[in-house]
């Protein structure tokens, strides 16, 4: 725990030593104004377990980190009710602020995002003493020179989390393509609408593309020019922003799935990556990694990951794998839907080097 000098700990293990390790910057050598802040606290020693994590064992697992960070938050991060303690310490000031820090990271990037943080640590008005959100925005602002009021007012004072729909097509046009995209958030309140940046990742068979939408009503609709057809489109596949995804669908093409189904890897054999179509009939919670022969797991492909309904490609990628270096040789992807009994899904994939 921080105290005003110095942290404390009852135990040693890894997590809570990082945890505790970040409050001697936020919380010891700048304390929240009040109890409403205390999110200035928690919520960057949350998040900078996730940054440990990175350094240290990469970014996937620093993703799947943040996975495990995401929880059913009751409440806007400012504190609204100071008189019981367990509305001040709960889960939306530690790991949803640290969502909050890592959404602000996704929007002005990693240069800012860090002179961010040395900026507000060096700050006179705030070290050795105590700050507010509003002082800590203004640090973000100076630094990034971006207005982000549309930012933090939704997220600080608001509960719950974009939840996205997105409906597309794809048209012939002249030499190439017309993508239309209508995104909507459909939460309901007492949420209120996020003004968000969102990655949108554009998949064929034999390549992939990454644009970012800026979505700032609860409906808005999207155009994009391409040289070549797309197959598939994904949301915010690199985990940047707090959020469900309620579906995801293809004008005018097919009805969502009527069974859960793998589909054989393309290609098969492959040398390095390949991929593997997942029919969905209904929103699932999903694992998938890869075994040997022998049962044992090569790569995790996802961990407890909640999925909507509808087609989803899932990419192994041998040549990222850095638990062990796999030989040549027949694997297996074996998926679970917990959301269904852990039932399971298992196709068999040729790997030749």
């Amino acid at each position: 725990m921080e105290h005003q000098t110095v942290s404390s700990q009852g135990a040693f293990g890894l997590m809570l030593t990082v945890h505790e390790l970040a409050h001697q910057w936020f919380g010891d050598k700048i304390s929240p104004v009040s109890w409403t802040e205390i999110w200035l606290n928690e919520g960057f020693a949350s998040y900078s377990e996730a940054l440990y994590f990175e350094a240290t064992r990469g970014v996937d697992y620093f993703r799947q980190y943040m996975t495990w960070m995401d929880r059913d938050f009751d409440y806007a991060i400012l504190v609204d009710d100071t008189s019981h303690v367990g509305r001040i310490f709960d889960n939306t000031v530690y790991d949803k602020a640290g969502w909050f820090l890592h959404m602000l990271r996704g929007i002005v990037g990693d240069d800012h995002f860090f002179s961010i943080l040395q900026s507000y640590l060096e700050d006179p008005r705030f070290a050795y003493g105590s700050a507010t959100t509003d002082g800590f925005r203004s640090v973000c602002e100076s630094v990034s020179g971006r207005d982000l009021q549309w930012f933090f007012d939704p997220w600080m004072h608001y509960p719950g989390r974009p939840n996205y729909r997105a409906q597309w097509d794809l048209n012939p046009e002249g030499n190439g393509y017309l993508l239309n995209l209508s995104l909507q958030q459909i939460q309901q309140a007492p949420s209120t609408f996020f003004p968000m940046p969102l990655d949108i990742r554009l998949h064929s068979d034999v390549w992939d593309s990454t644009i970012t939408v800026f979505q700032e009503a609860p409906e808005q609709n999207f155009s994009l020019r391409l040289s070549r057809p797309v197959t598939e489109i994904s949301l915010d596949p690199d985990l940047k922003v707090l959020k469900h995804i309620d579906a995801v669908t293809r004008s005018g093409g097919d009805d969502l799935p009527s069974s859960f189904r793998l589909s054989p890897n393309f290609p098969n054999p492959f040398n390095g990556r390949t991929r593997v179509s997942l029919d969905l009939p209904e929103t699932s919670r999903i694992s998938a990694a890869v075994h040997s022969v022998s049962g044992s797991e090569v790569m995790e492909i996802l961990m407890q990951q909640t999925l909507p309904a509808g087609r989803h490609l899932l990419d192994i990628d041998f040549d990222r794998n850095t638990q062990r270096a796999p030989s040549s040789g027949l694997y297996f992807l074996k998926v679970l839907v917990h959301s269904r009994d852990n039932m399971s899904l298992t196709e068999k994939i040729l790997y030749l080097k």
